[in-house]
């Protein structure tokens, strides 16, 4: 694993089952934008995300480049790939 996403891992996992996140995925040269509560990381490769309606994405956490996320105080903060 990069330790690029060792660290967007544990991220990740400080923010699993708390507030709606926002997540910009790119796969090639597409992007997509997802949000969601962090329902679940598996392998320390995949997040599974629960957005509306309870469907869940599968996204592979190489390919996240954005994560907005919100503190305890509604302040937002972002996280992006360099």
């Amino acid at each position: 694993m990069d330790p690029r996403d060792e660290k967007l891992v544990e991220l990740l996992s400080s923010l699993q089952k708390k507030k709606d996140i926002c997540i910009t995925v790119i796969s090639g040269v597409e992007a997509c934008e997802y949000t969601g509560v962090i329902d679940e990381i598996f392998d320390g490769c995949y997040l599974v995300l629960k957005g509306n309606a309870e469907v869940k994405v599968y996204i592979p956490i190489a390919c996240i480049y954005k994560l907005i996320y919100y503190y305890d105080d509604q302040q937002p903060a972002i996280f992006e790939r360099q």
